[in-house]
């Protein structure tokens, strides 16, 4: 049967095409599920001044001889997760505390030191979160002596 070349050729050609159209549609079902990703996670202005957590300032010691005087703003994904936030204030606070007593200067002042303490602050947050999640988190301001 497969000695029949007119039979393999076109046994080949069928196969090589029934994998373009599976590769094709596989990349197409990707491409469309990350474009409405993207869609979903941009919120307008307004909608994110809407669901912004903004923590009062804290001045606490880093691990070592440092201290660090940091303003921190949580972007929530709802309201709901934003009132959340609100009401575990106390919380957050804490949780916020613990990373930054574990935080050296030296962490801090290495040029990726500030998105790694925002992603753990985000990660650490989200935990306890049971309303939405914690989606960004902005460093206001922050002083390290």
């Amino acid at each position: 049967m497969l000695k029949n070349k007119p039979f393999r050729l076109t046994l080949i050609v069928t196969i090589a095409f029934i994998l373009l159209v599976g590769i094709a549609l596989l990349s197409f079902t990707y491409l469309n599920k990350s474009a409405n990703a993207n869609q979903a996670t941009a919120m307008s202005a307004k909608d994110m001044a809407a669901t912004q957590y903004t923590m009062d300032k804290i001045t606490t010691n880093l691990q070592g001889a440092s201290f660090v005087q940091i303003g921190l703003t949580l972007q929530a994904d709802s309201k709901d997760a934003r009132d959340e936030l609100e009401q575990r204030k106390v919380q957050v606070k804490d949780t916020v505390n613990e990373i930054l007593h574990t935080t050296t200067k030296v962490d801090l002042d290495k040029p990726d030191g500030h998105d790694k303490l925002k992603k753990e602050i985000m990660n650490s947050v989200n935990k306890f979160m049971t309303k939405g999640r914690v989606i960004d988190v902005y460093i206001t301001e922050i002083v390290v002596q």
